[in-house]
């Protein structure tokens, strides 16, 4: 059960930093003379959709863990 909470915590964590940086537009491509605000903004979701992706993959994973050690 340990195992599982920390997992949640640590996507939970992956999320809220994903958001900021989106949010914050840490990242380096806002600003630039070569890219257009609406391209920014497509690899920008494109961007948190995989932060997002991998912190479900890895919520299962610890989940499938704690399962296993149960």
């Amino acid at each position: 059960m340990r195992r599982r909470r920390a997992a949640v915590a640590v996507a939970a964590a992956v999320l809220v930093v994903a958001g900021l940086t989106g949010l914050t537009g840490c990242g380096g491509t806002e600003g630039s003379a070569t890219t257009s605000p609406s391209d920014a903004g497509t690899s920008d979701i494109t961007e948190m959709q995989k932060l997002v992706d991998g912190a479900e993959s890895a919520a299962a994973e610890a989940e499938s863990a704690a399962a296993e050690d149960d």
